[in-house]
């Protein structure tokens, strides 16, 4: 049986420890958020949250989200997630990002990035600035990876589909930060999927440790002089684990493992354990682990410096040849809405003039959000069970009474949406949009798939596009 193998395992290397470290605090897996900093300060979102939250020990944009499993709550189900304000994630899972210290205009790389909940915390590091690459090897998660990154607002990144090996060579000591969430065998993942568990195997583990080196060796090549990498798993194999840094290192004599804590001003987890390297030497008290005791689902972390100088960082808005190439290539991922759509970007785009808070609603994707201005969130309706007009109306109503600083919103394929033909529903639909707007101080600015002239008169001032 897999659980055999994994049991004995531990039970050899951490003797009475075992059933203490493997203790959970609770039954099942932890729910988190993760804010980004592109739209709000971990401050401004706990004091607006409509769930109850509690500071992440993990994170500091991070929070624990507690919740009664009667009332069903999903956090990401939530207008917040939609709008790109936060990424729904196990807590611990947000621990490995910020070890990388990201500063704005630096070059970064994301070697195994879907989903994408690490990619999204780099770019809020970044803060618009330097580039972001976010690479998934495999097409389908790639996919995913580039739609969180849109929905949560990132404008300097560019989402790859290759191999470590291929950035590696095209791109030598090109990166000042590296991040390694290495594929693994998931041993963390154990109560939050069954399938783990079920697929787990002492083979498992091997063939995972060889991928992970072979990424981590294209890791270094990529790394700049005086850069960091920061390698992290969600398992509790040694081989993959301090074993893995351990073997890495005498790989590459250009790399010294720095204390994994050093570029954050908190801690959490466990030192390393010393007899998982291996028998190679490494200090295990520079690494770092987290146990389910502990409140996470199991994680390993380590940070490597390589030898050299740091580049200095360019000034505020001056980009290389290579970073103007790389950005280039992201702004073209966006230029890909057509007909009503591109025009609903352009025009929002516009004329929001810094209007922060502005939200945009679109009715079928959120593969757009490259095109939009990084001041406009966004939220997929067809993600909600909206049935009729007043059903929008209301769900209109919710979204603004969470957030009381917006000014406008921008509503797509309204008539479609809520499900609106007679000219008379129409009407009542506007006039009930009126009296929505003047209580909360919102303007509403209507799409929709209507010749202007059909439309009743009320409408016309609202209506921004119709065909």
């Amino acid at each position: 049986m897999p659980m055999e193998y994994f049991e004995q395992r531990e039970r050899a290397l951490l003797g009475d420890r075992f059933d203490v470290l493997y203790a959970a605090p609770q039954e099942t897996a932890e729910r988190g958020v993760t804010v980004s900093a592109l739209r709000s300060s971990p401050e401004q979102f706990a004091a607006k949250a409509d769930f109850p939250l509690e500071a992440s020990p993990f994170c500091k944009a991070a929070f624990v989200v507690h919740q009664p499993d009667d009332l069903k709550f999903r956090p990401g189900r939530h207008p917040y997630h939609h709008a790109g304000v936060f990424y729904s994630q196990e807590p611990s899972a947000s621990s490995a990002a910020p070890l990388l210290g990201v500063r704005p205009g630096m070059r970064v790389l994301d070697t195994c990035a879907a989903p994408g909940g690490k990619s999204s915390q780099l770019a809020a590091a970044l803060q618009g600035r330097g580039v972001l690459v976010s690479n998934e090897y495999v097409a389908a998660r790639a996919d995913i990876l580039k739609s969180n990154l849109e929905r949560m607002g990132v404008s300097n990144a560019v989402v790859l589909n290759e191999t470590p090996a291929r950035i590696a060579d095209a791109l030598p000591e090109f990166f000042d930060r590296v991040l390694v969430d290495a594929p693994c065998s998931g041993e963390g993942m154990f109560r939050k999927e069954p399938v783990a568990r079920q697929q787990h195997c002492e083979a498992l583990v091997k063939q995972c440790a060889e991928l992970g080196a072979q990424i981590l060796d294209c890791a270094a090549a990529a790394l700049a002089p005086g850069g960091q990498l920061v390698y992290s798993t969600c398992t509790f194999a040694p081989e993959e684990d301090e074993g893995q840094v351990a073997a890495f290192l005498q790989r590459h004599p250009e790399f010294t493992l720095a204390d994994v804590l050093g570029n954050v001003d908190y801690s959490f987890g466990s030192e390393g354990e010393a007899n998982r390297t291996g028998g190679l030497p490494l200090d295990v008290s520079k690494v770092r682990r987290i146990w389910p005791c502990q409140g996470g689902e199991g994680h390993f972390m380590a940070r490597l410096v390589k030898a050299g100088t740091p580049r200095t960082l360019p000034p505020e808005g001056e980009y290389t040849p290579e970073e103007q190439l790389w950005l280039a290539a992201a702004a073209e991922a966006g230029k890909k809405g057509k007909g009503k759509t591109k025009e609903l970007l352009d025009k929002v785009n516009s004329s929001i003039k810094g209007n922060e808070g502005s939200i945009v609603f679109l009715d079928k994707s959120q593969k757009h959000m490259y095109e939009l201005n990084n001041q406009v969130r966004l939220i997929n309706v067809m993600d909600y069970p909206i049935d009729n007009c007043d059903e929008f109306l209301g769900f209109i109503c919710g979204i603004i009474s969470q957030d009381h600083d917006l000014e406008e919103m921008y509503l797509d394929s309204f008539l479609t949406i809520a499900s609106l033909d007679d000219e008379g529903d129409i009407t009542k639909a506007i006039e009930k949009l009126d009296i929505i707007s003047e209580k909360f101080k919102v303007k509403f600015i209507l799409s929709v798939s209507r010749n202007i002239d059909k439309l009743p008169e009320c409408a016309k001032a609202k209506v921004i596009i119709s065909l």
